[in-house]
């Protein structure tokens, strides 16, 4: 499944201040939205299973994993039916929307609300 998204807060690599962690909002330098990759289960019946989860690539040598961001036309590559592994790894790897195409347009702290 692909969700279309303007952007996303994710947490920021700076260390947190006063137990508030930095939030980065993220999104395109086009104006066309991004692709991102998830897998979701929705019951008829509700039940605890239910819920989505979006797909990140990396994490590994230290990198920070990152969310699977795809362009329109990555987007309809990676729902190709007859998509082989081989294939959906180098999508995730070499034509997931790569950094500089991202902008990092505001970074704000979220409040902590926990107990006092």
């Amino acid at each position: 499944m692909l969700l279309a998204v303007d952007g996303w807060y994710e947490s920021s690599n700076m260390p947190p201040a006063a137990h508030s962690p930095c939030l980065n909002y993220t999104t395109s330098r086009q104006s066309s939205p991004i692709f991102l990759a998830a897998i979701a289960q929705i019951s008829d019946t509700p039940c605890g299973c239910d819920g989505l989860v979006l797909l990140t690539h990396g994490g590994k040598s230290g990198d920070q994993p990152r969310l699977l961001a795809f362009s329109a036309e990555d987007a309809l590559e990676w729902l190709a039916p007859d998509l082989q592994w081989e294939q959906a790894e180098q999508l995730a790897e070499h034509t997931a929307v790569a950094e500089p195409q991202l902008e990092h347009v505001l970074t704000s702290q979220r409040p902590s609300y926990g107990r006092r």
